[in-house]
């Protein structure tokens, strides 16, 4: 015959507790049992079979398992409930189990100090995540400062030998711009000065027939005008050229600079890559600029 269940708050609030710490009991008396019998193989190697028969996941018999490992009886007689012991078990390795359920702690969120009695699962997860951060802050400032100590090491080390070394002279090979570039360059910068010659006398006359007032006047200063736009044309191109081949004799690509490209770091290499894709554009730009047909001195694409 089932009991009626009491009236009184505080009556069904010690019951629940009751119940609570043998629900914890049961937990860690259930982990020390399986741990026995995978440790001694009493199921003489049909571990997960016998899991099976006692209904029972493999997840759930190595969290039982870890509860008796992490926090021995210790968690159980205190009554916490399994929720809480369960979450516990995520706890960073470094974190004394048993100091943990002892000592009071600071909420993240609220700022309020509790023990793990007082907390909700909610605020003990709070906390776990603040002592997993604290731990990652932690490791990280001990490898930098590990790879700093290293640092230093090498760098005395390297200066020790430097001292003791005699002057090393090393043998460094120029690349040589062909003649041939630097006569073309040459020879660019005297056809502009033709050019230049060419297009002061263009303007001087244009100017002449400005002062002019004949019938023809129109015509011949279209000629004129036409002709000065060649010739600011073969000048933008001339100097474009010598400025691509100035470019060329001093971005010469050697072996020399083949090794240092290859050499250098992953952010320089990625910046070059960006000013290559730059030119690119800039020369499919030029090209489409050459396809281009003339129309009265006016490149139309």
């Amino acid at each position: 015959m089932t009991l009626p269940l009491s009236a009184d708050i505080q009556v069904i609030t010690a019951e629940i507790n009751s119940y609570k710490q043998i629900a914890g009991q049961s937990i860690y008396e259930i982990g020390k049992r399986l741990k026995h019998v995978k440790i001694n193989d009493l199921a003489h190697g049909e571990w997960m079979r016998w899991l099976n028969e006692i209904e029972m996941s493999h997840q759930t018999a190595q969290k039982f398992i870890q509860v008796h490992e992490q926090f021995g009886n210790l968690a159980m007689s205190r009554g916490i409930p399994t929720g809480k012991i369960f979450e516990m078990l995520s706890l960073p390795e470094s974190v004394d189990r048993n100091k943990f359920l002892s000592e009071s702690h600071i909420i993240p969120t609220t700022g309020e100090t509790k023990t793990v009695d007082e907390m909700t699962v909610r605020e003990l997860r709070e906390v776990k995540k603040s002592l997993k951060e604290a731990e990652r802050r932690a490791k990280e400032s001990e490898e930098l400062l590990e790879s700093t100590k290293t640092a230093a090491d090498y760098w005395k080390d390297q200066a020790s030998k430097a001292q003791n070394t005699p002057p090393r002279i090393e043998t460094v090979t120029v690349e040589k711009i062909p003649d041939d570039l630097k006569n073309e360059i040459e020879e660019s910068r005297f056809k502009i000065k033709n050019l230049q010659a060419g297009y002061q006398e263009a303007v001087q006359k244009l100017k002449e027939f400005e002062l002019r007032e004949t019938v023809d006047f129109d015509e011949e200063q279209a000629a004129l005008q036409r002709k000065k736009l060649m010739h600011e044309a073969d000048l933008t191109t001339i100097h474009l050229r010598i400025h691509i081949k100035q470019f060329l004799e001093k971005a010469a690509v050697g072996t020399f600079m083949q090794g240092a490209i290859a050499h250098s770091n992953d952010l320089e290499k990625k910046q070059l890559s960006q000013s290559l894709e730059m030119l690119e554009s800039y020369v499919s730009q030029l090209k489409a600029a050459l396809n281009g047909r003339k129309l009265g001195g006016i490149i139309n694409e």
